[in-house]
């Protein structure tokens, strides 16, 4: 379970095979979204706090985690190895988030691939929230955002660096008479131009590149703008990913939003033997299992007789307590 800054991502997994998978906006609810999906994943494909596993990454997993018992992987980390498990062709990976962006630049070496990460998340310039509230301002609805071109558009300057800023040019562009059109498209420009700038420190991509979060998979004129600039660095289709063949550049491919929980869950979900189910927490164990004597196992089996319940209720308790603070909050 990816659980982001706008998103709540999660893929249920057995040997190797997608049981059910999920991707929706949690709204600032986090915790009650992601209690939302446990309760799912239960009633659809049987999850069990006797049996199954759940890992968790992405900005929001470091309160959820503990609350089930989880193990959490890394979001950087759960990238990296994502793209050397499914497509180990890739060199280059560029990944927009809500808050944050990341690119990573995979190197062949005597010993695999080395590695170098450069992520953003001090500001959200350059981000999903970057381009999302500009548009807001612009009275743009989100299905018309994702389909707005870049190719073939004039382009403004529009800065990158901060959100804040980049609303005061786009301001200033709408005062002077410049369609709406032009300045989504040179808000895509800009972001492109932020993560070549700032997060390359000085490398070059190379073919293979791959294009993950959720605002490059939604945003057509996004796309149009990062294959206009990687032209630069070699011929035209050097763009690929692993849902597509080289004619489309840009995957559209569903999986791609999923990349992260999806690793976590086929990665590290069998990083160590499974222990017989009589002496497994399942849940409050997952990142392996522990040899433990076999009446402490009862009495641990015992305890955990309504184990999956328990692990909602854990969630639903800490939710109560925010409530609880914020209502003592507002009162004082």
């Amino acid at each position: 379970m990816d659980v982001g800054s706008t998103t709540v991502k999660a893929v249920v997994v057995e040997d190797d095979r997608v049981l059910w998978r999920d991707y929706q906006r949690h709204g600032t609810k986090q915790a009650e979204k992601v209690l939302e999906f446990l309760n799912r994943m239960r009633d659809d494909c049987g999850l069990s706090a006797a049996r199954d596993r759940i890992f968790l990454t992405g900005s929001g997993s470091g309160v959820i985690a503990p609350l089930l018992g989880g193990k959490i992987v890394q979001e950087v980390v759960a990238v990296a190895a994502a793209v050397e498990r499914l497509d180990p062709e890739v060199n280059f990976v560029s990944e927009i988030g809500g808050e944050d962006m990341k690119t990573i630049f995979l190197t062949a070496s005597r010993s695999g691939k080395s590695k170098q990460i450069y992520m953003q998340s001090a500001c959200s310039g350059g981000t999903g929230t970057f381009i999302e509230k500009t548009a807001r301002k612009l009275q743009i609805k989100a299905d018309a955002l994702a389909s707005m071109p870049y190719d073939g558009m004039s382009l403004h300057k529009i800065s990158s660096k901060c959100g804040i800023f980049a609303e005061t040019d786009a301001n200033t562009l709408v005062k002077g008479g410049v369609p709406v059109g032009e300045i989504i498209a040179s808000l895509f420009e800009a972001v492109v131009y932020q993560n070549l700038a700032t997060l390359t420190k000085g490398n070059t991509p190379q073919p293979k590149v791959l294009l993950l979060g959720g605002p490059n998979l939604f945003f057509q004129g996004l796309q149009q703008a990062w294959r206009h600039h990687l032209a630069r660095f070699g011929r035209n289709g050097m763009f690929a990913s692993r849902a597509t063949s080289t004619r489309s550049p840009v995957s559209r491919s569903p999986m791609t939003r999923f990349t992260m929980p999806l690793l976590a869950a086929l990665r590290w979900g069998r990083a160590s033997p499974r222990a017989p189910r009589s002496t497994e927490a399942l849940i409050g164990s997952a990142g392996g299992s522990k040899t433990v004597s076999t009446r402490r196992s009862r009495k641990r089996v015992a305890k955990r007789s309504s184990a999956t319940t328990r692990i909602f209720g854990n969630l639903e308790a800490a939710m109560r307590r925010r409530s609880a603070t914020a209502v003592r909050r507002l009162a004082s």
